[in-house]
């Protein structure tokens, strides 16, 4: 028996470890770079001296480049966050499992008790005090006892 409790103790480590893992991959979403802006205030100088057509095709040409940048960086966080999720499903099943069969070995450590219950009944009309039903009770327990030990 306290093999499998060590076991159970050990085995418990690894959904903490994967709570943990799934709680640094969901803060990591919060870390990553910003999304890619696609016209920066640092280009305003150089386009001022362009026409148009040029400001239009070089907006453009940013939109598609940042939009490719931000896709890599979305999918990467959506990734992550898919990843986390099995990890917490994971860790709770795991955990689930783990006490289930924590709570099966210790019912079966515990030594069974049986209960022997016996009725009284009285068939007097007169009410009796607590005294006297007491003894009455006391000298029914003394008679199965002693029938029991004659059986033993």
């Amino acid at each position: 028996m306290d093999g499998n409790i060590r076991i159970i103790q050990f085995l418990s480590i690894v959904p903490i470890a994967f709570f943990i893992w799934s709680i640094l991959l969901l803060l990591s979403i919060f870390r990553t770079k910003p999304l890619d802006q696609a016209f920066t205030v640092s280009k305003y100088k150089d386009l001022l001296t362009k026409n148009f057509k040029e400001i239009l095709l070089y907006e453009i040409e940013a939109n598609a480049r940042s939009y490719t940048r931000n896709v890599i960086i979305t999918e990467k966080g959506s990734k992550r966050y898919a990843t986390a999720i099995k990890l917490v499903t994971i860790a709770l099943i795991i955990s689930i499992i783990l006490m289930m069969a924590n709570k099966f070995i210790t019912i079966e450590k515990e030594p069974r008790k049986t209960k022997v219950g016996i009725s009284f009944k009285i068939y007097n009309s007169r009410q009796k005090t607590m005294s006297e039903l007491s003894i009455e009770k006391m000298k029914i327990l003394y008679t199965v006892k002693t029938k029991l030990y004659e059986k033993l």
